[in-house]
Parts: structure tokens; C-alpha cells; sequence
């Protein structure tokens, strides 16, 4: 009995260690040299050995780590960790302002994890991340449409039968790279758009399950990024949402009023 006690101890610290060792350390050098500009997806927890929420977080993303390396998720993935008492320059480099920061790197673009620290928050934004910013619908595009909106809260941006050549398509696209951890893009073309898109051909639309449908309303003085963006963040909640850890400080940055109603499940 004891001899078996003794296995499983040994077998638990092996594995301890094996996933531990999936979280690459990073310094300001081997950041530069291996982060900035990587093809690989990075995803880098930015912490301080003292932060309680840290040291919680560090086993989820021991294992995560270890989980997905030999999956398809996994590949082209990297994770690592950066001290920030030990490399307090680099921390503030990145912007980062409390502990722990959870930021995602790939070919000179940046991202801020948004989804809860837990392990299926950071598998579904490994997932956004390797999936294409915006879903073309296709044929048979009213049902894709609907199944992104299926969930509750969720809030789908598409663009409504834009060509190609059209500037906005080109915006809507970079727009849709940049936020991807935060909003859902979609794209319709063809004469037969779905029927929430089908009045507002050549727009951008918000849909959300029961709320009315926004449209984007694209400048006169030709500053089509800068308002679009703006236009995105500001409407991608909706109006009725559950406050939660991950999402309660990206709606108070927003330019609107934001009333809370405090209830006992």
C-alpha cells in the first residue's frame, strides 16, 4: 500500500514537472528574440510571484500547456511566463497594469485575453485565434448565421454584401483581426443574403438575439477606420448582459452609461 502511495506521489510531481516545463520562463532578451515577430501563436502570462490570482492561475496553465501540445490545437502554439518584478521594463512595454495579464503575440500583432482564466477560457481563445477573424457564411448562410447567434449574450458583426473592392470589406477585415477575441464577425455575399442582413446590403450590422439590429454608419470625411473601430467597440455588448470578472471593465471604458442591477440568484 504504502509502496503504490509512494508511485502515485512520484508519477504526480513527474507530471507536475513535465507540464511546468510546457511554460517557457522569458526574459527581455529571449522575448525579443523569440516572441516579437514569431509565425508562432504566443500566449504570455505577464505576473508577480506575490499576486494570489497569479499563483492560481499558474497550475490551470501548467496543465493546459501540457494538454494541448500534442493536439491540433497545439500546433504552432507556444506559452510562456514573464516576472514582472525581474523584468518590470518589459511589463510596462506591453502596457501592463495588474497582475495577471494574460497577452497573445503572433507575426507583430497583439491581443489581450478577454475569456475568463480558466482552462476552457484559454482553449477558446487559443481557437479564435486560429480560426479566420470572420466566418463567410456561404450558401446556406441563414443557418450559420444562427447558429452564431444561438448563445446567449452573443453578439455576431457582419457585413452585409460588400464587394471585394469595397472599403469597407477592407476595413471590416482589419477591424475583425485586431478584435477578435472580443466580438464575432461574419460576412454574407450573393444575392441571397439572410434575412437580418437582406435590407442593409453594403453595411456593417450588429445583431443580437432579441435587440434590434444597428447599423454602421460610415463617415462623409473618409475617417472609415478610425469610426469603424470606435463604432465596434462601443456596440459589442449587448444591451442586456451578465457582469462578469473578464468583460465588467471592457464595458465601463466604453463612452455610454452603464446601469447595474445587483441580484440574488
Amino acid at each position: 500500500m504504502l509502496v503504490a502511495l509512494r508511485r502515485a506521489l512520484l508519477a504526480a510531481i513527474l507530471a507536475a514537472v513535465v507540464a511546468a516545463e510546457e511554460v517557457q520562463t522569458l526574459t527581455d532578451a529571449s522575448f525579443q528574440s523569440s516572441v516579437q515577430g514569431s509565425p508562432s501563436l504566443w500566449l504570455v502570462k505577464f505576473y508577480a510571484p506575490w499576486c494570489g490570482h497569479c499563483k492560481k492561475l499558474a497550475p490551470v496553465l501548467e496543465k493546459f500547456a501540457a494538454d494541448i501540445k500534442p493536439t491540433e490545437l497545439g500546433e504552432g502554439v507556444r506559452i510562456g511566463k514573464v516576472d514582472c518584478t525581474e523584468h518590470s521594463s518589459l511589463c510596462d512595454g506591453q502596457g501592463v497594469k495588474g497582475y495577471p495579464t494574460v497577452l497573445l503575440f503572433r507575426d507583430g500583432a497583439r491581443w489581450e485575453m478577454k475569456a475568463p482564466r480558466t482552462a476552457d477560457g484559454l482553449r477558446e481563445t487559443i481557437r479564435k485565434l486560429k480560426s479566420a477573424p470572420v466566418t463567410q457564411l456561404g450558401e446556406g448562410g441563414q443557418a450559420a448565421l444562427d447558429k452564431l447567434l444561438e448563445p446567449d449574450g452573443a453578439v455576431v458583426f457582419a457585413l452585409a454584401g460588400a464587394g471585394a473592392a469595397d472599403p469597407l470589406a477592407a476595413e471590416f477585415e482589419a477591424a475583425a483581426a485586431e478584435l477578435q477575441l472580443v466580438s464575432t464577425f461574419a460576412a454574407a455575399a450573393g444575392p441571397d443574403l439572410p434575412s437580418q442582413l437582406a435590407p442593409h446590403r453594403g453595411s456593417v450590422v450588429k445583431l443580437s438575439r432579441g435587440e434590434p439590429s444597428a447599423v454602421f454608419a460610415p463617415p462623409s470625411d473618409g475617417a472609415l477606420p478610425a469610426t469603424l473601430r470606435a463604432w465596434l467597440e462601443a456596440e459589442r455588448f449587448p444591451a442586456l448582459s451578465v457582469v462578469e470578472r473578464h468583460n465588467f471593465f471592457g464595458m465601463l471604458s466604453k463612452d455610454i452609461s452603464l446601469a447595474l442591477a445587483v441580484v440574488d440568484p
